[in-house]
């Protein structure tokens, strides 16, 4: 028997109205991708890499990097 010190656990949290969080813990990785990709297609969810695919840097500012990126459908 594995004890619980020793066991990778994979966690994501559902965060609802008036502060009530609920953390879910997986022990395979497979398992918590499966989740978390029902979640996001479920409440509609995307990100910058949904739609743009980046490359190198080409310049940098004051706050952070300026990549060249390409919109994915065009």
């Amino acid at each position: 028997m594995e004890l619980f010190n020793e066991v990778k656990l994979w966690p994501f949290t559902l965060v609802f109205p008036h502060i009530k969080k609920w953390t879910f813990y997986l022990i395979k990785e497979e398992d918590w991708d499966k989740w978390v990709k029902t979640l996001r297609e479920a409440i509609g969810y995307a990100d910058f890499f949904d739609f743009y695919e980046e490359f190198d840097v080409i310049g940098n500012g004051k706050f952070g990097l300026v990549k060249l990126a390409k919109y994915k459908k065009t």
